[in-house]
């Protein structure tokens, strides 16, 4: 533009008008983002909770596959692509391990060994800052925990899995994430406490079947 013309001060006002309308409608629809992540994180936060207090290892896998397909949408929403990657996988680790006893493919001992690797290359592909290293530590224990058959080991197995879970939530400032993984650490001690005294009797009950 030639210095020596003079820009009119209405079109000086009109550009900054624009600008002014553009920035604001760009933070209306992040904030519209934000909520409905929110939203999504507080239903998987449901299903994470119920699912830690159903006394049977399908109903938990179940609700914890839901609960995952969830949060895949949530941290997709937020930007916190290496949660997406191992919540996905996760997704599809439970549908295998929902054929335990059924399937020699999915009582294969193999099965939990290479889901841990993908979640550990997931992790080193997908890594940015330290933080992303929490959602592979998360996905690895609820593999093992998941594969087990005993309810009681799958729950104490998870508290390492919410504490990390948790950690992350807080690092990628998902408010859902950290009410999701700091509820569902109350709820799986609760459940510790509530069945301990099933457990307790069907350790016994083995053990007197062991030294007949």
């Amino acid at each position: 533009m030639d210095p020596y013309i003079k820009v009119p001060p209405d079109y000086r006002k009109k550009t900054t008008s624009l600008k002014k309308e553009k920035y604001e409608l760009l933070e209306i629809t992040f904030d519209t983002t934000y909520v409905i992540a929110q939203v999504i994180g507080l239903i998987a936060m449901g299903c994470g909770i119920i699912s830690f207090q159903s006394k049977k290892r399908i109903s938990i896998l179940v609700l914890q596959t839901t609960s995952n397909f969830l949060w895949v949408l949530q941290y997709l929403l937020i930007g916190a692509y290496s949660a997406v990657v191992a919540n996905a996988l996760g997704i599809i680790r439970n549908v295998i391990y929902l054929f335990r006893g059924k399937s020699k493919f999915a009582d294969s001992k193999i099965v939990p060994l290479v889901f841990i690797g993908l979640f550990v290359i997931s992790g080193i592909i997908t890594y940015e800052t330290p933080f992303d290293i929490l959602p592979v530590i998360a996905m690895v224990f609820s593999t093992v925990a998941f594969f087990v058959t005993n309810e009681n080991k799958i729950r104490w197995l998870s508290i390492a899995v919410t504490l990390s879970w948790l950690t992350f939530g807080i690092s990628a400032g998902s408010i859902s994430s950290m009410i999701s993984d700091g509820t569902n650490f109350i709820s799986i001690v609760v459940a510790l406490i509530r069945y301990r005294g099933v457990y307790e009797y069907e350790r016994g009950k083995d053990r007197t079947n062991d030294n007949m």
